[in-house]
């Protein structure tokens, strides 16, 4: 008789862990799995909690007992979320959970959340869009801007994206998305193979001057004119324009803009003005860098009672409005409330617009009812004319006995070097750089560090360069004194605004000299150089003659070799300025 010997007993198969535990749909993934009793030949599914059968796993290695690896393709119809990872060995089964996510993990603007509710509301005109995903493989459309793909190569035909823009890891960056006012409807498409996800948001750009907001300009050689936070500031480039190296004076490779609101009110203000717009941030990606042509800054202003004459433009240096203080005046268009500077050369700085609240009251010595107390007023504001003695002022008056610091001392001859300054100043023009090391040399060789502060050099070196103002003969070493600190005649005066107007000159010195002895009894004492500058400026309504009433008949005198006082001064550059619609 023989024994029977019972069959082995079937042992039972565990799972005890999954790497990784999570797949994105549409991907090839080798998951390990460990665990006890493991064989060749066993199966690997994962399927829903239900039991429906998702997708079967493909062996790729049994190595031991206790270890396996197995292929899931996961299909890009599946559905997402928490489902089973099992395994089947003879008639036992384990499993473990395993997730199938979507493609996109989180959609962030500017740092925020977005998915949920799919609306933002951005203060700038440029959106930063991070989008992260579950699967690096994934390509990434931005809308219609661009699309990042998985291997990181950016397919756009926009400019000015930002240098953040671009994909490392799962995370997919477009740095600077751009924005219209209003609402902007932004598409975010995320695929894997076939499989692909969509998302819509709205977001809005109200373009207004709220702290904090930026306008950015990605390339200003594109664009004849900027206009920011609804027109609250304008720059008007003009065509062809670009963008330079202050030192190499090439072009820059990089010609964006950034505008941006500062604050509302500056944290400091000048002496005698009041903020009337917010303080805004104009700079080119190197605050050195110098705008290539002429251009103009518009900016808005909120004064009720702003008039022409009490509204100027300063600009600083740093947010706290303290440093670099540089009053530029401006040409006021009060119907649309807008006050314009030229812009040129190095123009990055803080830039605000001030209303005068004490004008020519600031000079302790001037008489309200002065006929000159308007043009006084309006040049003071504007920066045009500076105290007599005051200790900024450095032309050598001394002021008048008497006269406080803050004198206008209206009948103190005014300098040939503060009348060079309120014409560059009166005219907008942009203070030259004075070359050399150091302090410079100037063209000038009485035009020194040892009397006068850089900003009044320059404004005599821009005077000279624009051809406003010349020189003495040269000494007997040849050098060339403008005499800064000596009186101004008013033929010389006459002479300096027919350059400035660019009135046409009689060349026929007899037929002028025949003209202007028709309008002053003193014509044959006026200096032959200044005779067509002088009948010039008469024709323009610029400078006049000075009235003698001898019984009963009134004749004109020019008095071409008399100084001219500060008080005349500011009158005739008002005058000019009003003529030329600079104010």
């Amino acid at each position: 008789m023989f024994a029977v010997v019972p069959a082995a007993a079937l042992a039972a198969v565990t799972l005890t862990g999954i790497n990784p535990d999570s797949a994105t749909l549409g991907e090839t993934v080798d998951v390990t799995l460990t665990g006890t009793e493991f064989a060749s030949g066993m199966t690997a599914k994962i399927n829903k909690t239900s039991g429906e059968l998702i997708v079967n796993g493909t062996e790729v290695s049994v190595s031991s007992s206790t270890s396996a690896v197995f292929r899931f393709v996961i299909p890009s119809t599946a559905a997402t979320g928490a489902h089973r990872l099992t395994v089947v060995k003879d008639t036992y089964e384990a499993w473990q959970t395993f997730t199938i996510n979507s493609i996109v993990k989180s959609v962030k603007f500017d740092g925020n959340s977005v998915l949920a509710s799919g609306l933002y509301t951005c203060s700038d005109n440029n959106l930063e869009i991070v989008v992260e995903t579950n699967n690096s493989s994934a390509e990434v459309k931005f809308g219609s801007v661009c699309t990042i793909k998985a291997d990181g190569t950016i397919e756009t035909k926009q400019t000015g994206l930002g240098a953040g823009t671009g994909k490392v890891g799962s995370v997919y960056t477009v740095e600077r998305y751009p924005l219209k006012p209003g609402k902007n409807s932004i598409t975010i498409t995320a695929s894997v193979g076939s499989r692909k996800e969509t998302f819509k948001f709205t977001v809005t750009y109200p373009d207004v001057p709220s702290t904090g907001a930026e306008y950015y300009v990605s390339d200003v050689s594109g664009q004849s004119k900027v206009e920011a936070f609804s027109k609250s500031v304008v720059l008007d480039l003009g065509k062809g324009n670009y963008i330079f190296d202050d030192i190499t004076g090439a072009l820059t490779t990089d010609q964006s803009v950034l505008i941006s609101v500062s604050s509302i009110t500056p944290p400091n203000q000048p002496t005698g003005f009041a903020a009337v717009s917010s303080v805004f941030l104009i700079t080119a990606n190197d605050a050195l860098d110098l705008i290539g042509k002429p251009s103009k800054l518009t900016l808005k202003f909120t004064g009720l009672g702003a008039t022409p004459d009490n509204l100027t433009v300063y600009r600083a240096s740093t947010a706290a409005f303290n440093t670099g203080l540089k009053n530029l005046g401006g040409q006021v268009n009060q119907k649309a409330g807008t006050i314009t500077i030229p812009l040129e050369g190095a123009f990055s700085g803080y830039y605000t617009v001030f209303i005068s609240f004490v004008g020519a009251e600031t000079y302790t010595d001037l008489p309200s009812d002065g006929w000159f107390y308007h043009p006084v007023s309006a040049l003071r504001a504007k920066g045009v004319m500076e105290p007599a003695n005051s200790v900024t002022n450095p032309w050598n008056y001394g002021g008048v006995a008497g006269a406080s610091t803050f004198g206008l001392d209206a009948g103190m001859y005014v300098r040939r070097g503060e009348f060079a300054f309120m014409m560059v100043r009166g005219l907008g023009l942009t203070f030259v750089e004075i070359p050399g090391a150091g302090e410079g040399t100037t063209i000038f060789s009485d035009v020194n560090s040892s009397g006068l502060k850089k900003y009044y050099r320059q404004s005599i070196e821009t005077a000279a360069r624009h051809g406003l103002i010349r020189g003495y003969p040269p000494n007997a070493v040849g050098e060339i004194d403008f005499g800064w600190d000596q009186s101004l005649n008013r033929e010389q005066a006459a002479v300096i605004m027919a350059r400035a107007a660019g009135l046409t000159l009689d060349t026929d010195e007899t037929r002028a000299k025949a003209a202007l002895e028709k309008l002053y009894t003193d014509a044959d004492l006026v200096s032959t150089w200044a005779v067509s500058s002088v009948l010039a400026c008469n024709k323009a309504r610029l400078m006049g003659g000075i009235p003698v009433v001898v019984d009963g008949k009134t004749t004109y005198t020019f008095n071409g070799a008399d100084s001219l006082t500060r008080a005349q001064s500011a009158s005739l550059v008002h005058r000019y300025m009003l003529a030329k619609k600079l104010i």
